[in-house]
This record gives C-alpha cells, sequence and structure tokens, in this order.
C-alpha cells in the first residue's frame, strides 16, 4: 500500500491501500505535489496529484510493455523521474 502524511507529519492516510499487484518503489516529487509507485508485474508507473490540498488522484503515469515491469523508482531535485526496470525473455 501507499500512504500520506498531514503537514504537520502527525498523521498517515492510506492513498492506495489493497489495490495494487506488486508495488516496488515509491518516487516524491519534492514539493510534495505528486507520488509516483513503480508497480510490477503490471508493467506501469503509477502517480498521485494533490489537487485539491488533502485530495489525491491517481491516474497511469507510463505503461510499460513487456513481463515484469519497474522493479525501483526515484526523482532527483529538477523533478527528473528515473525507473529501472528489469525483464527477460
Amino acid at each position: 500500500f501507499v500512504v500520506t502524511g498531514s503537514a504537520d507529519g502527525k498523521i498517515l492516510r492510506p492513498l492506495a491501500l489493497e489495490c495494487l499487484a506488486h508495488p516496488s518503489g515509491v518516487a516524491v516529487l519534492d514539493d510534495g505535489s505528486a507520488v509516483f509507485v513503480a508497480e510490477m508485474l503490471t508493467n506501469r508507473v503509477l502517480r498521485f496529484v494533490q489537487r485539491p490540498t488533502g485530495v489525491y488522484h491517481m491516474s497511469v503515469f507510463h505503461q510499460f510493455s513487456g513481463r515484469l515491469g519497474p522493479s525501483a523508482i526515484t526523482c532527483d531535485k529538477s523533478g527528473f523521474l528515473y525507473v529501472a526496470r528489469y525483464d527477460f525473455k
């Protein structure tokens, strides 16, 4: 599952609970406006965008082809997203 915290950091709320196939990594933009989740076996990266504050909307950010899919994810201070992907033939 994927969680987010309140502004004061005291309360955790689930963003995705019991609905992801195999989440394998999480990346958060520096400003906290988006959360990205690498999901193996569905071969995709999900994006949770916060608009308005406290309300998150999920979409498929990128759909890969192949068998396994993304195994790790991170982003840098400029907002570039890096995805590690493993697959075999």
